[in-house]
């Protein structure tokens, strides 16, 4: 495999891993709001799932 298409390969796959993590973050106000929880407790529930 060469340089390039492994460099452009990695660079794909931080890029979907990173933007996947994030794409739930818009939505922490909404879990907060249903959950009965602080902002703080779901952002922790959702660090604690990554961090896993």
């Amino acid at each position: 495999m060469s340089g390039i298409l492994a460099a452009a390969l990695l660079g794909l796959a931080l890029f979907t891993v990173t933007f996947a993590v994030n794409l739930q973050a818009p939505l922490y106000d909404i879990y907060a709001a249903q959950s009965g929880v602080g902002a703080t407790a779901v952002t922790l529930a959702f660090a604690a799932y990554v961090g896993g």
